[in-house]
């Protein structure tokens, strides 16, 4: 089987030279088909849309041709072993009803009832599924979430090509993803549709499952009566404030013109004042040109002066 980036007409090329040996196996979308049958043709495809860099990719199906001719000498034998676990379930094949509103992707319609022959018939025949989420669509406008159930969202492309065709608000999603935790995948599915306001049985989510031969036993949550008490009052400020900050909001020194601010965090024993002498911030420094070594002294002084103010 090979995934094909066409349609069902520019895919048609490719197929029709191939009498029966290749058909469309599934109809995805506008954009997207799957073909199915012999294992030489399907490689000679794939090399021709390698030739043309037309997308296209090889299923592990194990060479078996889904959904084709090919399928038809396992098609008695599976209706008959489908039929049989009907009849071990207590169930006749005119009982499967669907309960829900069911689009056939064997059909494209809407179907009723569920025999042993339909499963036979999806195992021979092209899967209609662009036509049956049309369909689905159209009967049921108010549609605003496409879920898909399987082992990874293979579908997901498709979907949104359809969707994109059907010029419909739509959103998809998926239950599960490959290399994916599946249960963080279905937790983070049901957290979506509660948010969007769907009637998320949230008590069953968060229920575990134990089977046994005769039933499955639901498991809830319990109340914890065990955690440590909290402390709702605060006798002890737990407070660690270091010197620089006690410095910062306590300040005894005001700002000096020419020493600055003392800086913060510094040993008493040894202060250190830092400040940027510009002269627009003091315009009077212009009218007070002195030598520097005169000013280094006089700068001196001043400090051991200030050494007593700490």
């Amino acid at each position: 089987m090979l995934a094909v980036g066409l349609g069902a007409v520019d895919v048609a090329t490719y197929v029709s030279k191939r009498a029966q040996r290749v058909v469309i196996a599934c109809h995805n979308s506008s954009k997207s088909v799957t073909l199915s049958g012999n294992p030489q043709d399907i490689a000679e495809i794939a090399t021709e849309l390698d030739a043309e860099c037309i997308f296209n990719r090889k299923l592990k199906t194990d060479g078996r041709a889904y959904h084709s001719p090919q399928m038809r000498p396992c098609a008695a034998p599976y209706e008959t072993l489908v039929a049989n676990a009907y009849r071990n379930l207590g169930i006749e094949d005119s009982e499967i009803i669907p309960t829900a509103l069911m689009v056939s992707s064997v059909t494209g319609e809407v179907v009723n009832s569920i025999d042993a022959g339909y499963w036979s018939r999806n195992l021979t025949g092209s899967v209609l599924f662009d036509t049956a989420v049309a369909k689905m669509l159209e009967r049921e406008p108010g549609v605003t979430h496409i879920i898909e159930l399987g082992p990874h969202g293979a579908l997901a492309g498709p979907i949104r090509q359809i969707l994109q065709d059907q010029s419909a608000n739509v959103t998809y999603e998926s239950t599960l993803m490959r290399n994916s935790n599946s249960v963080e995948d279905l937790l983070k599915l049901a957290g979506k549709l509660f948010l969007k306001n769907y009637p998320v049985d949230l008590l069953r989510v968060n229920t575990l499952e134990h089977a046994t031969v005769d039933e499955v036993i639901l498991q809830h949550g319990g109340l914890l009566v065990d955690l440590p008490r909290y402390q709702w009052t605060y006798k002890k400020l737990l407070w660690a404030e270091n010197r620089w900050s006690q410095e910062q909001r306590h300040q005894s020194l005001p700002r000096h013109d020419i020493l600055g601010r003392k800086v913060f965090g510094v040993t008493a024993m040894e202060p250190i004042w830092r400040n940027i002498l510009r002269q627009k911030d003091l315009p009077w420094l212009k009218d007070h040109q002195v030598h520097l070594s005169v000013f280094l002294l006089a700068r001196e002084r001043l400090l051991m002066h200030t050494k007593d103010w700490t």
